[in-house]
């Protein structure tokens, strides 16, 4: 189940490594309880930001805000424009359900988004084949329930203002991850 996650998006969703769905109301990272293990649906809830109000009541699953902070242009990144300006409008000019992860002290990292409890720590890099036949038998802080994710619940971990690497750079310190690195291990691919 341990994998590196790459900085493309679509490496990042095939090499993250799997997920266990925990019930979660909404809680502080306090209040959270322990997640039963035979639990196999997020029941995760959350008071809707306003503008995703109405949208909120009609979906079945949290969508998490992507994490953009930039705005752009024609031309590239510009300051955020003011309402009704030319370029306004942009993800980066709104708030939604910004990521809110508990670390559980386990190896493992709570969602309170989603619910999701994810492995804190990728590990190795692997292909999707055999990080899809480690699930069957991976445990992890007395859980042996573990799956690979879904492309939804992988897109509630990216945060759309990481950075892609320069190939022809080595130097990857300056960079953004696609992912928290505050909660979860990252490096780098090659």
């Amino acid at each position: 189940m341990h994998i590196k996650l790459a900085s493309s998006l679509m490496i990042l969703a095939m090499l993250i490594a799997g997920c266990s769905v925990v019930g979660v109301e909404t809680q502080t990272a306090t209040q959270i309880s322990q997640p039963s293990a035979t639990s196999m649906h997020a029941t995760a809830t959350q008071e809707p930001v306003q503008d995703q109000e109405s949208l909120s009541s009609e979906l079945s699953y949290v969508i998490v805000d992507s994490g953009q902070v930039y705005c752009y242009d024609h031309g590239g990144s510009i300051a955020c424009p003011e309402e009704g300006a030319g370029f306004s409008g942009q993800d980066a000019q709104y708030a939604g359900n910004l990521p809110r992860y508990v670390d559980n002290g386990d190896g493992t990292i709570t969602d309170l988004n989603t619910g999701l409890m994810w492995q804190q720590d990728p590990g190795s890099k692997m292909n999707y084949d055999e990080a899809a036949a480690g699930a069957d038998s991976f445990s992890l802080a007395g859980y042996d329930d573990w799956r690979l994710p879904n492309i939804k619940e992988l897109y509630s971990l990216i945060l759309f203002s990481g950075e892609d690497v320069d190939p022809r750079s080595t130097n990857t310190s300056d960079l953004n991850p696609f992912i928290d690195t505050k909660h979860f291990g990252f490096v780098y691919g090659d």
